[in-house]
């Protein structure tokens, strides 16, 4: 990573550069499986899945038997921190479920909404060395709450041609109908054109590489609909001397994993916190699955050391306008505390995410406001003591994060 100290706001504009990659070859190579997937259904999933995921499928639904052995491969922890994972997102989303009103307008003319659930979607999980099992829950809870018909979801398998046992556990808590074992731009085109085992779905979510977004971008133009086309992770951590510098190099690198376009940003107001923060990420990055791919994006990311708060707070701010993250809701979010949030901001759908590392909580709250942000009060009422984090090992999920009551 570049380490900055004291920049000038002149600066930014050249420090700041996204990492330009290549699209050309990219686009050539979806459009070919996509259309050899169109053509040839469930033989084209198989090719592309011995060719890119090193497995030999003779079938590509996820079987019962499969699914009770995943079962007994998670570990007790892990199933518990899944089910409150689910209990709590769907507690969320129930109460966001909408209720239409009959409005008269004028006398003999009533005019309504409706709501009405997709009856079948799908769902892309990336799998290999990021099972996202967590995003299984994400986005399989609310559109069985929704109503979904049919939620299909597919995933990449090992070489073994098995499934991440987690993520089946998830599917199974969170009520999928259909797993299948595909990944990448052969799992978007069979669940867009529908194959002999994979059923259409009328729309595609889920996050995934910059083949599989190009993927969802092109079947969106005739075929289906997807969510969003998602950019690159992107990540700002602002911290003080108070700061637990293990905790801010595992939010950093919880971003730079996801793709040798991410870029990671620290903001700090120490020296000697840059420092420490610097060891821990190169030690935290030794034992990363995806190591290679978080170190390409580390090349692209950004220390900063800074004189005092304000100026930690304007060069926030300053980031966040440069690489055209949106100041409201929407494109991007603010996590205050000083560990719970290394849990909630994945979570929350946005481009870039701004995390407050730091005890000056009441400051940073007025002075975001002042600057046009909305302020998470959830996490900035977060003090120790109340909530702690436990960090499970897992041999199978790598790694899980549980919240429990202290």
């Amino acid at each position: 990573m570049k380490i900055i100290k004291y920049p000038s706001r002149e600066q930014w504009a050249d420090l700041i550069r996204r990492p330009q990659i290549d699209t050309t070859q990219l686009h050539a190579t979806v459009s070919t499986i996509l259309s050899e997937v169109k053509a040839h259904g469930d033989d084209a999933v198989r090719k592309y899945e011995e060719q890119f995921d090193h497995a030999q499928l003779h079938t590509l639904a996820v079987t019962e038997a499969e699914m009770e052995e995943a079962e007994r491969l998670v570990s007790d922890d892990l199933k518990a921190a899944i089910v409150q994972a689910h209990r709590n997102i769907a507690k969320f989303h129930e109460a966001q479920q909408f209720e239409s009103h009959k409005i008269e307008t004028c006398e003999g003319v009533e005019c309504w909404q409706k709501s009405v659930a997709i009856e079948k979607v799908g769902l892309y999980i990336p799998g290999g060395t990021a099972p996202l099992f967590s995003t299984v829950l994400m986005l399989a809870t609310p559109a069985k709450i929704a109503g979904c018909r049919q939620i299909v979801l597919c995933t990449p398998p090992n070489r073994e041609g098995k499934v991440n046992p987690a993520i089946l556990v998830a599917a199974r808590v969170a009520g999928v109908s259909h797993v299948f074992k595909a990944g990448g731009v052969q799992a978007i085109g069979a669940m867009a054109y529908g194959t002999e085992s994979i059923p259409r779905v009328y729309k595609i979510f889920g996050p995934g590489n910059q083949y599989v977004m190009a993927a969802k971008q092109l079947v969106s133009l005739h075929d289906t609909a997807i969510d969003m086309p998602a950019g690159p992770s992107e990540v700002c951590v602002v911290a003080d001397a108070s700061s637990d510098a293990e905790f801010v190099a595992a939010d950093l690198l919880s971003q730079a994993e996801h793709g040798i376009d991410s870029q990671v940003f620290l903001i700090t107001t120490s020296e000697e916190m840059l420092q420490k923060v610097t060891e821990q990420v190169d030690i935290q990055l030794a034992a990363l699955p995806r190591k290679e791919i978080a170190q390409q994006s580390l090349n692209n990311s950004i220390f900063v050391l800074v004189r005092d708060e304000a100026e930690a707070m304007d060069t926030a701010t300053k980031l966040c306008k440069l690489l055209g993250w949106t100041m409201k809701v929407g494109n991007s979010s603010i996590f205050a505390g000083t560990g719970i949030e290394v849990m909630k901001s994945p979570f929350r759908g946005a481009k870039g995410h701004i995390g407050i590392k730091t005890n000056f909580i009441v400051r940073a709250k007025a002075y975001l406001e002042r600057q046009g942000f909305e302020f998470d009060e959830s996490s900035a009422n977060v003090k120790d003591g109340q909530l702690k984090a436990i960090y499970l090992k897992d041999e199978i999920a790598g790694f899980a994060i549980h919240l429990v009551q202290k």
